[in-house]
């Protein structure tokens, strides 16, 4: 069989036999093209596919696919904070030189999990790395004295008391 032309109308003839009885028709068929694939947000990606693609320099890691650079120092591992201190802290991270670093919303912290991994759940370009909370900057809805949490061992998200003490990865958009 030929290929149709885009937006061409064919007649076609239909046949068909059921026991001793045949049937004919006509009807008509018009070729469509093809709509073009939907752009996905390179942000997305790592969604849709598990990918990733990240730079490590200075002790921290660049992730190419949202922008975002992570801090990967030895602090990542080494100290635990209450909330309001870990957000103190990444505010005046001053690493790589660049001072604007921040506490990550809790979508930004999903980000960099590896569910195709556990203890860590984390990609390999980290090198510091804790099997353990780490905090985001987002409060949670139903408890005002809870934030939201990521866990490392597994890369599952939960809440935690903000005088608790979870560990903290600062992050910067570039």
């Amino acid at each position: 069989m030929q290929a149709l032309k885009p937006n061409t109308s064919y007649i076609i003839n239909l046949r068909a036999k059921d026991n001793d009885n045949a049937y004919s028709d006509y009807a008509t068929l018009t070729a469509k093209t093809k709509p073009p694939k939907p752009k996905v947000d390179p942000k997305l990606k790592r969604y849709l596919n598990m990918q990733y693609d990240y730079t490590r320099s200075n002790n921290t890691v660049k992730d190419n696919l949202t922008g975002l650079m992570w801090q990967d120092d030895s602090a990542v591992t080494n100290y635990t904070r209450n909330w309001q201190s870990a957000k103190n802290y990444c505010s005046n991270l001053n690493l790589a030189g660049q001072t604007d670093w921040r506490l990550p919303n809790i979508r930004e912290l999903e980000s960099i999990t590896d569910h195709s991994r556990y203890n860590p759940s984390l990609h390999t370009a980290f090198q510091n790395v804790s099997s353990n909370w780490y905090w985001s900057s987002i409060t949670y809805a139903n408890n005002s004295s809870r934030a939201w949490i990521v866990d490392f061992y597994y890369g599952y998200s939960g809440n935690s008391v903000k005088n608790g003490s979870p560990r903290v990865r600062c992050v910067r958009s570039r």
